[in-house]
């Protein structure tokens, strides 16, 4: 095997190992939840079985937090695509009027009773270290304030650890690698619960959460480009001085 396809089959397989197929938490993709909380300090959840979520089940919260009249609500929806709902986005989508601060949780334990209590042994277990990803991946299609996401995981030892992020602005891929997760088990998760908390009519949408690692930086993938020419083109030289 001569040098140059060498390097291009370990290019290959180095790219490849970065789209590795990864454990999807939620697509959001299936049965539609809509909550609409009315008045200040109400709140609103529904748990539901569901096929393509991790342990097949899913909770959903919503809380208004400051709505100053009953008229101002905090929305938020899991919009499915399908026949019965025709425009339908596979989103996760909050939507606060005017003067409303929100709370909106989404927990994946497994259960459907209770849509605000965390079973943190609920999922049995699962290995999230299965697929040898490093983190968890976000597709974010918009948001348009600070919002905070406090993600936590539980084990099935009760160890539980939250990283809470503050986004400065819109973002479409957000990664938090595993290791910022203090003492929990990956390879035996009990329990994840999402939080998203903005100010007053904040607004957003998540559509992808999973397991994976980041891809590589445009700047890695155009030096391993660089590297491959090079090693072609010695390869032709060599070629003509024989």
């Amino acid at each position: 095997m001569n040098r140059s396809f060498s390097l291009a089959l370990a290019a290959t397989s180095l790219l490849a190992a970065w789209s590795a197929q990864a454990l999807v938490i939620d697509g959001f993709n299936e049965h539609e939840m809509l909550l609409v909380a009315n008045a200040p300090g109400s709140n609103l959840g529904i748990g539901e079985p569901v096929d393509d979520v991790i342990g097949g089940a899913r909770k959903f919260n919503v809380t208004n937090v400051t709505g100053a009249t009953a008229s101002r609500t905090a929305a938020a929806l899991i919009d499915e695509i399908d026949d019965l709902t025709p425009g339908g986005s596979n989103l996760l989508s909050v939507s606060n009027a005017d003067r409303v601060d929100s709370t909106v949780t989404v927990i994946w334990d497994g259960t459907t009773n209770d849509p605000f209590l965390v079973n943190t042994t609920g999922l049995g277990g699962v290995n999230l270290l299965a697929d040898n990803d490093t983190g968890f991946l976000f597709t974010i299609p918009t948001i348009d304030q600070n919002v905070e996401l406090a993600l936590t995981i539980w084990d099935l030892d009760n160890n539980n650890h939250t990283y809470v992020y503050q986004f400065p602005a819109p973002i479409d891929r957000f990664f938090i690698p595993f290791a910022e997760f203090t003492g929990i088990d990956f390879e035996s998760v009990g329990a994840i619960r999402l939080v998203l908390d903005g100010p007053q009519a904040w607004d957003g949408s998540v559509d992808l959460f999973e397991t994976g690692s980041p891809a590589p930086s445009p700047g890695t993938l155009l030096l391993l480009g660089a590297g491959l020419l090079a090693l072609v083109r010695r390869g032709k030289r060599s070629g003509s001085h024989r």
